[in-house]
């Protein structure tokens, strides 16, 4: 399983790094593991060909790459080191994650799915000012009730509002704008 790990690891943060470090890779390469994409230039390593021939592994090596962005925003967020956590609350934290969120491309079939089952919290990044840009926004949803009254009225009850402005309008001679405010 060790071994599993590390070749999953290495197919998504060293290979496209062609043998620097990871860190190089920037945002892009955050945007595009979490948005799915494995290519790296549209070109796809060996080991990333690897991983796409293991779909069910692929689809696990993106949930855990998502929960880790996830974890790491949030520790950011609150000015702490995700480093740091100790094994109890990054459990709790990903047990949460699990429970009611769904981590991943905005707009993609799961999304919707996702947002049709009211699962309380969604989260996906986007770039900010097009494709080629290096700026990502992160998109958090949650589900809340909303407080919206919804009225109707009978189709008289406006034809007798616009007859009353229409009858003012000609007959008064009042096309003033502010009509119906109390004026000192």
């Amino acid at each position: 399983l060790a071994r599993l790990v590390v070749q999953a690891y290495v197919a998504v943060n060293v290979a496209p790094a062609c043998g620097q470090v990871p860190e190089v890779l920037g945002t892009a390469h955050v945007f595009r593991v979490f948005t799915g994409q494995l290519t790296t230039h549209g070109m796809p390593t060996e080991e990333a060909r690897w991983l796409e021939r293991l779909p069910e592994l692929r689809e696990l090596v993106l949930k855990a790459f998502r929960y880790a962005l996830k974890v790491t925003v949030d520790c950011a967020a609150m000015a702490e080191d995700a480093s740091l956590l100790e094994y109890s609350e990054l459990e709790v934290a990903l047990l949460e994650l699990e429970r009611s969120w769904h981590l991943g491309e905005e707009g993609a079939a799961a999304w919707k799915v996702s947002m049709q089952e009211r699962v309380p919290n969604l989260m996906a990044l986007r770039r900010k000012g097009g494709a080629a840009s290096s700026d990502v926004q992160v998109l958090r949803l949650c589900l809340r009730e909303d407080g919206v009254r919804v009225g109707e009225l009978r189709s008289e009850v406006v034809q007798s509002i616009w007859a009353s402005a229409s009858v003012e309008l000609r007959y008064c001679t009042n096309d003033d704008d502010e009509r119906y405010s109390i004026q000192a």
